[in-house]
């Protein structure tokens, strides 16, 4: 019998109790996957901010000089292995720069890697920059220029008709060159509660959220 999932709201009453499953079974952690994802050998750095980055609740934010493997490896690492590991999860990408989305994230090192999983059952939307995997995960790219964009976007439990419990399908947020990306966005991002946050940039102005996460200075 092929497997059927109903796409239903839990109330919160239907929730009481119920804690997500935000953990990585052997092999399903994001250093565990990486080398599906790219030829390159992790840096211990790079290991150090995905474990980071896979703590359920995490906020983790790096920062790293220009062609260190920021946009190219731990973005697309993070969120396929999150894509995988959860069938059915959300993971957004934002940044301030429409070419930084569009021609880096996505088009440069995102759609490579999906292409090669099309025989998978993998799909690519270059119009609407988003990957869809044959287990009901979905990626999308876009540039959040208003806070209230990024309302609406929530982790969430669905009824599982098979197998008569709820599932739950977590939101993954990522956001890229954060330097240049406004305060009221990130809090914005904070507001809506990721499952899993992964900012990094390289170093800008001294000022503004991603220059405070390195001060000691409350965040």
């Amino acid at each position: 019998m092929s497997k059927r999932t109903i796409d239903k709201k839990m109330s919160a009453s239907d929730k009481d109790g119920l804690i997500p499953d935000l953990s990585w079974p052997p092999g399903t952690h994001p250093i565990h996957q990486a080398h599906l994802w790219t030829p390159e050998p992790l840096y211990e750095w790079q290991r150090e901010g995905l474990v980071a980055a896979a703590r359920p609740h995490s906020r983790a934010i790096i920062s790293a000089p220009n062609e260190s493997g920021k946009t190219g490896v731990m973005i697309p690492v993070f969120g396929f292995s999150c894509m995988a590991r959860f069938p059915g999860c959300s993971v957004y990408s934002t940044s301030k720069s429409d070419r930084q989305v569009k021609l880096q994230l996505f088009a440069k090192h995102l759609v490579p890697m999906a292409t090669k999983l099309k025989r998978f059952g993998w799909t690519v939307n270059k119009s609407d920059l988003i990957i869809t995997a044959p287990n009901g995960s979905t990626w999308m790219c876009y540039v959040c220029s208003d806070a209230d964009n990024v309302e609406g976007f929530h982790g969430k439990w669905i009824f599982d008709g098979e197998n008569g419990k709820p599932v739950y399908k977590p939101l993954i947020y990522t956001i890229d060159e954060a330097k240049g990306v406004r305060d009221d966005i990130e809090q914005g991002v904070r507001r809506i509660d990721p499952d899993f946050e992964l900012v990094v940039s390289t170093p800008g102005k001294a000022q503004g959220f991603f220059f405070d996460a390195f001060e000691d200075i409350a965040f």
